[in-house]
């Protein structure tokens, strides 16, 4: 029997019996989904505990107290930082000229900046929406030179525009595709902001360093910064961190005890050193067992599901006597009417598997919305989307045998009668 001539007659009890064909496809939908979405997770966290010696993993981040929303919290206790002090004790505003003497004093630093993230609005519209604003990251001199950012059009902005805080942006390269499509954004006029507007003119266009920057390189998510613009030239003037980046080579819990006990001396207990690593070992683990969780559940839904496919399955082999035993007086051996009923199996799982892909990306959007930026972008991947397709047809396959075997078993006479 040619392949064709096989797939049409797989396809004709799914037809036939529509009602029974859907709950198939949706109980495998469903399992694959958040199989899908949790090997994603988990393929994701792997991947970036890969990166962890890279640039933005060596932060160590200089923070008030008071400003410290980044550290994580665990039965009470903040983790991910170095505190150095009592909670109780006076707070402490930090300034730009802080810069500089902590650099003079902890010579292993190479580089120092502030990095102020400004959430805006689309021009013209009138309301935020979640998803919908982008932002401009305010910084200072040295954090162009110790991201890494790789300059594509015009020029960088001045060390004069940084001084003065001129009202100059630096886009990144998406996002003068998305503003200026088919122009040279380079002088160019852009207007930020919402009761504050100002018009910020574009200096240069630039390519962040993937993974380097959360504030630069997401793309994908609404909290996505569109440029660089200098520190104070936006609509705030408070400057709630400083960030320091250690010289190649120096060893990061060194350097970062050094720094911690030096700002100690400078300001009291009343300013904490956080690591950026630290953080982010955090969230790994925390990512990880969610990940891990979530498949847990995925994978009890999977074997149910499964269950629920040999049940439909073997149903309708069982309501389907008649035909078999017409086929095997015709001559049709058993392997072939194994074949059919695998081959139906086969294609319920494929019609599962796209659907449960589908659904896939359903649920990671709705994650993102329930997390925020606690979620990685870009989770699902090609590969990933093949390996829940893969599942889909495992699943359906195996659990498809015991009700092809049943087919393939019956007499023609039993057959006969028994209908």
């Amino acid at each position: 029997m040619r392949i064709n001539d096989a797939i049409k007659l797989a396809l004709r009890p799914i037809r036939t019996r529509k009602l029974e064909s859907i709950l198939i496809i949706l109980a495998l939908a469903l399992g694959v989904g958040v199989v899908t979405l949790a090997i994603s997770m988990i393929q994701t966290v792997t991947a970036f505990s890969m990166n962890m010696d890279s640039r933005n993993m060596r932060e160590l981040t200089v923070v008030s107290k008071k400003d410290d929303w980044g550290a994580f919290s665990e039965g009470g206790h903040q983790r991910g930082i170095v505190e150095l002090g009592g909670t109780r004790d006076k707070a402490v505003k930090l300034d730009l000229k802080d810069l500089e003497v902590i650099l003079k004093g902890v010579p292993a630093l190479q580089y120092g900046y502030v990095l102020e993230r400004q959430s805006t609005k689309e021009p013209g519209q009138k309301n935020a929406v979640w998803g919908k604003e982008f932002g401009v990251t305010a910084a200072t001199e040295q954090f162009s030179q110790a991201d890494g950012l790789k300059l594509v059009q015009g020029s960088w902005i001045s060390q004069k525009e940084y001084m003065e805080r001129k009202p100059v942006i630096m886009l990144t390269d998406w996002a003068a595709k998305q503003r200026f499509p088919g122009e040279n954004p380079v002088g160019k006029t852009l207007r930020l902001g919402d009761y504050h507007a100002r018009d910020f003119k574009v200096v240069g266009v630039f390519q962040p360093e993937k993974d380097n920057n959360d504030y630069l390189s997401n793309t994908t998510a609404g909290w996505g910064s569109i440029g660089l613009v200098p520190l104070n030239s936006t609509w705030s003037s408070q400057v709630t961190q400083l960030s320091f980046l250690p010289r190649a080579g120096t060893d990061l819990a060194q350097v970062q005890a050094t720094l911690r006990a030096f700002v100690q001396q400078q300001y009291g207990p009343s300013v904490v050193v956080r690591s950026q690593k630290d953080r982010m070992l955090d969230w790994r683990k925390s990512a990880m067992q969610s990940g891990l969780l979530l498949a847990a559940f995925a994978s009890a839904g999977l074997i149910v599901a499964a269950i629920n496919i040999t049940n439909l399955m073997l149903a309708r082999v069982l309501g389907r006597t008649r035909q078999f035993g017409i086929a095997s007086a015709l001559g049709a051996d058993r392997g072939l009417t194994l074949r059919l009923v695998l081959l139906e199996s086969l294609v319920l799982g494929a019609l599962g598997g796209l659907l449960g892909i589908g659904l896939a990306y359903g649920f990671e959007k709705v994650l993102k919305q329930a997390m925020g930026n606690a979620t990685p972008t870009g989770m699902l991947t090609p590969l990933t989307c093949a390996e829940g397709f893969g599942v889909a047809l495992l699943v359906s396959v195996i659990f498809g045998l015991y009700p092809a075997m049943v087919a393939s078993r019956l007499r023609p006479i039993e057959a006969l009668k028994t209908a």
